[in-house]
């Protein structure tokens, strides 16, 4: 069985079916609510995922995210383990995978640095960092996915900087030595944009700075989610290309006004609601959009012209060498060759038709609905609400809004909260 076209009839359910039935998994019955949401992330690339697990351990579920990641989709996973005993001096060390080599080197430099660390960490301050900041750059392995562990009972100070590191997609090393000595180092920059996904005990709480950096969150239970087979291949069920698709026509899925100015009203409504406390930044607000583009394309059917990909990466391509060309000339996010998008021109889906094309039937734009919208609102705004108190309501009430009281809300949940300003707007 092979992938389906994008655009087909039923486009999620047969790429599941595709999923469970290939080979490598030696019938491994994948999660279909944890596939789809991890399936979003990737074609978005825009914010980490939050699964919320019950009180259990997390090793099955980092597991089960490691045979995922690795057998669906070809990707390498590193697992960072966090706790309140971890410093803020361990982080570059620990976020990356390094080969054998880079290891046994390292440890033959800083052995007695590590011993005189445990003999007194309080007077070794200096070669407790030396001993986690010294990497070799030639050598560093970094994971294309990275699961987080712990990170709800981390110090603030270790958010803080693992927060900077997923805003700056970089981080600063020290590698190379002087005089063979740890002492004597240059600071390089390593890129760092790994996907992260927070497996985060249900019920923790943590400062809104850092729930900013996921853009989607789901819960699951230990007993909905089995382990992978020992003898399970790696590879590529779902090769990066077919992603890589997927992502480039998410700007050719378009969204009317009249649906932007719903998805506005969604989120007044969701901050005006006296019931919530919210986090809707801009961060948010500029993400969400394309996570709508994402659900229409999956779960609507649309045409595309004949050899569209080739025409499609072309495209890419030259937009790439364009924004590198143009550095320092107006480029940039917010820069003069952004202006037509920023004006609200979109691409059209026959331009990608090419030479071949020509002459024949021009294909009709597809464009989201309400429906995308309810199928990502629950799953991109759970984790940036968290319901009042009581008394904080009704201070809230009698603040922050002459719309009246809503007493009726006080004893619902957050999620059927959502689902009530989704029916009402």
């Amino acid at each position: 069985m092979s992938l389906p076209a994008p655009g087909s009839p039923g486009f999620s359910s047969l790429l599941l079916r595709h999923v469970l039935n290939h080979s490598a998994l030696k019938g491994w019955a994948v999660n279909a609510s944890l596939f789809s949401t991890i399936l979003l992330i990737l074609i978005v690339k825009n914010g980490g995922l939050i699964i919320d697990i019950d009180n259990s351990k997390s090793d099955k579920i980092v597991e089960v995210i490691r045979a995922m990641m690795e057998s669906i989709f070809g990707l390498s996973v590193g697992h960072l383990s966090l706790s309140s005993s971890t410093y803020t001096e361990e982080l570059p060390w620990k976020l990356f995978r390094s080969s054998p080599a880079c290891i046994s080197q390292f440890s033959a430099h800083a052995s007695e640095s590590i011993k005189s660390l445990k003999h007194d960490l309080d007077s070794n301050t200096r070669n407790k960092r030396d001993i986690h900041h010294h990497l070799d750059k030639g050598h560093l392995i970094v994971p294309q996915v990275l699961v987080l562990t712990g990170l709800e009972s981390a110090a603030s100070t270790v958010q803080m900087k693992l927060c900077e590191y997923f805003t700056k997609k970089r981080i600063e090393v020290r590698a190379g030595q002087v005089n063979g000595t740890l002492g004597d180092e240059m600071l390089k920059l390593c890129d760092f944009n790994p996907m992260v996904i927070w497996i985060r005990r249900n019920g923790a709480d943590v400062p809104w700075w850092v729930i900013d950096h996921f853009m989607c969150a789901t819960s699951i239970q230990s007993s909905e989610i089995s382990l992978p087979p020992n003898d399970i291949d790696l590879g590529a069920v779902i090769p990066q290309s077919y992603l890589a698709t997927l992502s480039l026509l998410l700007p050719y899925t378009h969204i009317h006004p009249p649906l932007a100015v719903h998805i506005s009203n969604l989120f007044s409504a969701l901050t005006c609601h006296p019931s919530l406390h919210s986090a809707i930044t801009q961060r948010a607000v500029r993400a969400f959009p394309e996570y709508v583009r994402a659900h229409r394309l999956l779960v609507g059917d649309f045409a595309l012209p004949n050899g569209f990909e080739i025409r499609l990466q072309e495209e890419q391509d030259g937009r790439a060498r364009a924004a590198k060309d143009r550095q320092g000339t107006g480029g940039g996010v917010v820069g003069v060759h952004t202006w037509n998008v920023l004006a609200g021109e979109e691409p059209d889906i026959n331009d990608l038709r090419g030479d071949c094309g020509r002459g024949e039937e021009e294909l009709e734009d597809w464009y989201a609905t309400p429906l995308n919208v309810q199928g990502v609102w629950k799953v991109c705004m759970i984790h940036r609400i968290r319901k009042r108190q009581v008394r904080d309501e009704v201070m809230w009430l009698m603040k922050g809004s002459a719309s009246g009281g809503m007493k009726k809300g006080m004893g619902r949940g957050v999620g059927k909260i959502l689902d009530e300003i989704l029916t009402a707007v």
